[in-house]
């Protein structure tokens, strides 16, 4: 969501679907379809340890090429 609000390409803003699908073929790597295109493979397929480090690249790069700042969600006790 944090990614979706704050992040612009070109001027253009785009949602979660859209992005995940380019993180997916960025960090995953793609399957490609019988007309020669590809879509992402799918990150539901990864293990926890994947899933984490998937996490962590999606978020990494968000920050440096995006300039997404990340907080939390949670108000602090």
């Amino acid at each position: 969501a944090q990614i979706v609000e704050q992040a612009t390409v070109n001027g253009k803003q785009f949602d979660a679907e859209t992005w995940h699908e380019l993180f997916k073929r960025k960090f995953i790597g793609v399957i490609e379809l019988p007309d020669g295109s590809v879509r992402g493979m799918s990150s539901t397929k990864l293990t926890t340890s994947q899933f984490c480090d998937f996490s962590d690249a999606v978020e990494a790069y968000a920050c440096t090429a995006l300039g997404v700042t990340f907080y939390d969600l949670e108000p602090h006790a």
